[in-house]
């Protein structure tokens, strides 16, 4: 990479090196728009915290809903980066999924959970794969768990996630450009100073 000036770099749109790669476009422009998703539930979530706070009653409170919707951004966004990471080999890609697999497992894990909660449920075909068959979405603060199995949902998790979506990113431009400079560098040239004039 060092053939290329760090603000070019910064500069180059991820979107100008992936206009011939729709499924790659797609996805990515998909983590972006479920990570926006994800920090508006954010806030439904702390809405719905605040009215169980108040004493208002579980009836009142939305949060299992809003908990899993979360869960539901955070699980299409693994999912779509893994889609990236396989379609591109890219090992930056790689490298970042793996950094930030734990939390991603966890997430998807939970977000399964809630999402076939009825099958966790006494009677339920899967009730007997949970380490704690009792705990069907117990929350205090900013945790919650299911079966046994704790999950942080506040600020760190969003932050972690946040963080993962960035990196990723940053790992996908980089090796993008990377490819390109061995397989197509007139072109890359283009498309760097063209984005570097923007």
């Amino acid at each position: 990479m060092a053939r290329w000036p760090e603000y070019a770099i910064s500069a180059i749109r991820l979107d100008s090196l992936l206009m011939d790669e729709v499924s790659i476009m797609l996805a990515v422009s998909s983590i972006e728009s479920y990570f926006s998703a994800a920090r508006i539930q954010k806030k439904r979530i702390g809405k719905a915290i605040a009215k169980l706070n108040r004493g208002t009653g579980v009836q009142d409170s939305n949060l299992h809903s809003e908990v899993h919707f979360y869960l539901v951004c955070v699980s299409r966004i693994a999912s779509f980066a893994r889609f990236v990471a396989g379609c591109t080999r890219f090992p930056r890609v790689a490298r970042v999924l793996k950094r930030h697999r734990k939390i991603l497992d966890a997430s998807v894990k939970m977000r399964n959970h809630l999402e076939h909660i009825e099958e966790r449920f006494p009677g339920g075909n899967k009730r007997s794969r949970l380490v704690a068959p009792g705990d069907l979405f117990n929350t205090w603060g900013t945790t919650m768990s299911f079966g046994g199995e704790p999950l942080e949902f506040g600020p760190s998790h969003t932050d972690a996630i946040r963080t993962f979506v960035s990196e990723f990113r940053r790992a996908l431009l980089y090796d993008k450009i990377e490819s390109m400079a061995e397989a197509d560098p007139d072109r890359l040239a283009v498309l760097l100073r063209r984005d570097a004039g923007r």
